[in-house]
């Protein structure tokens, strides 16, 4: 089951609505009420709707109670659809969205990441280790106050900040994969990623405000081509911010950054 699918992970997002299970597609949405009208609208899961079954969407759709008048979504990137597909479900309004980069995981990673993302990786290891837990759960207070830095840093607010009870639920999803960078035995940083069929999903990444952002984030990152498994053979990364830090330093190589495919999401 793709982890975005499962049924905690909606009940992790139910203080911006109430989970709604699309039975016939294998999806989740959230129900919420609109102030001073009868009616409700629905909005799919953040950061995206994911189902197993895209052929029985349309009539999950349907089947959807009458005093819903509305439905926003962001599709799985890697649904089995396409975007005539998608003006069938939704005939009012499709769009794209954002771009979301892919790293093919069967390569070698001297081809799917760039020389100075590997270079800082390797000098981030001189002083700290990464490890992947296997009880992600156990880690939850350190996880919190990483996120609660992020949040902070970039005045994240609503449904993307993420309560403390969404991540204990969260993290307690069945496959979900916590890799977490430690330093003198504090944890420094960690990347959570959720596991979909044949495709592993970058869920949230967050490092201690004490150390640099990116150069965390690379030793994370490069670090989940030697720990994947089976049957995750590729990967979405978010979109890259470019308001973050940079952390080239004169001693790195002047090699241009890496430029993987992208696929579209649509609104």
């Amino acid at each position: 089951m793709n982890g975005y699918c499962h049924p905690e992970y909606a009940r992790s997002l139910s203080e911006f609505g109430q989970p709604y299970h699309l039975p016939g597609c294998g999806g989740w949405i959230l129900d919420r009420p609109i102030p001073g009208f009868p009616d409700r609208d629905s909005m799919g899961c953040y950061p995206l709707f994911c189902c197993d079954n895209w052929s029985q969407l349309p009539t999950d759709l349907e089947n959807i109670e009458t005093d819903v008048v509305s439905l926003a979504l962001v599709p799985d990137p890697f649904g089995e659809y396409d975007e005539a597909y998608l003006h069938h479900c939704f005939p009012d309004v499709v769009m794209p969205y954002k771009e979301h980069f892919v790293i093919d995981l069967r390569q070698n990673s001297t081809t799917s990441v760039s020389s100075h993302h590997r270079y800082c990786a390797r000098r981030a290891l001189k002083d700290v280790r990464v490890e992947v837990c296997s009880q992600p759960l156990q880690f939850l207070d350190d996880w919190c106050q990483l996120y609660h830095s992020l949040v902070e840093r970039h005045h994240l607010q609503g449904i993307k900040a993420f309560s403390y009870e969404a991540f204990a639920r969260q993290l307690a999803i069945p496959g979900l994969v916590m890799f977490r960078a430690i330093a003198q035995d504090t944890t420094v940083g960690a990347y959570l990623w959720l596991p979909g069929g044949e495709v592993a999903y970058a869920h949230l990444g967050a490092s201690s405000p004490l150390t640099n952002y990116w150069t965390v984030t690379r030793e994370l990152t490069c670090s989940i081509g030697p720990c994947a498994r089976p049957p995750a053979q590729g990967a979405r990364l978010p979109p890259s911010k470019s308001d973050q830090p940079s952390d080239r330093q004169e001693e790195s190589p002047p090699t241009p950054p890496l430029q993987p495919p992208a696929l579209p999401t649509w609104r």
